[in-house]
């Protein structure tokens, strides 16, 4: 990729991480300052690399529009699971994605088409500029 695409890149997924954040705002209910509505993307962010770095998973974060809601929801769990085996050090054993799965399919269909394991800049940095960066 130039440095140009990359910056493209880049803008994309800033985008889609305020669409994110304003999805949530609106949806959750209790649920308005932004270091909490981060808290509820960390672990599907996670999932999203997770499987971008694993070959036998790469097909598995998606949401089919054909899918529910609830089964794209225990599909992303299920690579949460492997995710909090994997890094034990950052997420506890008893920890869940409490995210309804509407939410869950919404996101996962936001970032399913952005590899995040390839952009320019760390994208959970990303994630947290384009939520406390706002004025």
């Amino acid at each position: 990729m130039n440095k140009q695409t990359d910056l493209q890149n880049n803008k994309e997924l800033y985008g889609v991480f305020n669409e994110l954040r304003n999805y949530l705002a609106g949806m959750a209910a209790g649920m308005t300052r932004d270091e909490s509505l981060i808290q509820e993307l960390i672990p599907l962010l996670f999932c999203k690399i997770y499987t971008e770095k694993n070959i036998d998973l790469k097909d598995k974060f998606r949401a089919e529009s054909k899918e529910s809601a609830g089964v794209i929801k225990r599909r992303i769990s299920a690579i949460f699971k492997m995710v909090k085996k994997e890094f034990e050090d950052i997420f506890e054993e008893e920890e869940k994605i409490d995210l309804k799965a509407e939410s869950v399919k919404f996101i996962v269909s936001k970032l399913q088409n952005h590899d995040l394991t390839t952009v320019d800049q760390d994208a959970i940095g990303n994630l947290f500029e384009s939520f406390l960066g706002r004025s």
